[in-house]
């Protein structure tokens, strides 16, 4: 059998149109918008609450502060040294969260999870004041009355010793302070 003149081959269909049109350059660019600017979102937020979290306190050496609240809940709260609610005074700050102070004598407060610090502290006293609280409580500054658990008697600088307290001096009676300046506080009992 042979094919009649005028036949060709079989014609071909052409493909079914897309049902979306070809991208476009601004298509292109507008998808990849859409990928990156959440990921510029992402680290723009992360920088700004790295940058607010900051270092904690800029705390000097020799500023005064309130020290409240209990050894699991301390704060500490930065005050003019004349202001009679300033307990404490800042002698050290240490790197790391619940570092050790040169002496038990110090009162330590200290910020965990992000920079952490330690803060050593000692009394924010004058000779004649009296205090109370001790080693589970930051000491406050009272009357001197019977409710004072301690008196400060003196004070002595550039000594940081109980025998700077002199035949009285005993580790019961005494605050050493060897940071930043070296202080002895003699303790006596209140009146």
């Amino acid at each position: 059998m042979t094919m009649p003149p005028n036949y060709g081959p079989p014609p071909r269909y052409p493909y079914p149109p897309s049902p979306f049109p070809p991208p476009t350059p601004r298509d292109k660019v507008m998808g990849w918008v859409k990928v990156v600017a959440p990921v510029v979102v992402l680290f723009l937020v992360a920088g700004v609450f790295w940058l607010l979290r900051g270092s904690g306190p800029s705390i000097a050496i020799g500023e005064c502060g309130t020290l409240s609240g209990s050894p699991a809940e301390a704060k500490f709260t930065p005050a003019d040294c004349a202001d009679p609610t300033a307990n404490y005074v800042v002698a050290q700050r240490l790197d790391g969260a619940d570092a050790d102070c040169a002496t038990k004598d110090y009162a330590s407060y200290y910020q965990d999870g992000g920079t952490e610090f330690t803060l050593c502290l000692r009394l924010n006293a004058a000779e004649g004041d009296c205090f109370v609280g001790g080693s589970s409580r930051a000491s406050t500054r009272v009357e001197c009355t019977g409710l004072a658990d301690f008196k400060v008697g003196r004070i002595v600088r550039g000594a940081a010793a109980v025998s700077a307290c002199g035949a009285v001096g005993a580790v019961d009676n005494t605050f050493v302070f060897p940071e930043p300046e070296p202080l002895t506080f003699c303790l006596v009992a209140p009146k």
